[in-house]
């Protein structure tokens, strides 16, 4: 089984945990509805893309659609971290859904309004306490105090 860790905002803050928690066997999908490059580049700024982008797999949210749909790339889906660029709010439950059917558990990580459908269909929804809006927080399973999501790993450990 892959577990996901889905991010929806930008956290240059956090480079040592994505390696952590790369180094443990958990992928992440970056969506954003910002372009390819920035995207890409945040990846690069949080550590989680190599120097030759081999461990990524990047899309917009409509070719994502179509990949679910006609069931392709299902194995760089599973093995790589998942980057989707122009990707609007109902692209990215999908995305959630997606993983899902196919047996990875999926933690979402949310800030805003619109990350409400996020946290809800994930497997773990993790709202930001101090960023995030009380729609967001309402709407999670859990509520992230300190706005770290290094307590998300500590809490994986703790389960295992």
């Amino acid at each position: 089984m892959s577990h996901f860790l889905y991010l929806s905002h930008n956290r240059r803050d956090i480079p040592s945990t994505i390696q952590k928690a790369a180094a443990s066997g958990i992928k992440f999908v970056l969506v954003s509805q910002k372009s390819k490059d920035k995207l890409v580049c945040w990846a690069h700024d949080i550590a989680l893309a190599n120097a030759d982008e081999s461990n990524i797999f990047v899309r917009t949210g409509k070719e994502m659609e179509e990949i679910f749909k006609k069931q392709t790339h299902e194995a760089e889906l599973i093995s790589k971290h998942i980057l989707v660029y122009d990707c609007h709010p109902s692209n990215q439950v999908n995305i959630i859904n997606q993983l899902q059917q196919r047996g990875c558990t999926v933690c979402a990580t949310g800030q805003n309004v619109h990350d409400v459908g996020v946290l809800q269909n994930a497997d773990v929804g993790a709202a930001l306490g101090i960023a995030g809006v009380d729609r967001a927080r309402h709407n999670a399973d859990i509520i992230l105090l300190n706005d770290n999501i290094a307590s998300l790993l500590v809490s994986q450990r703790v389960t295992e």
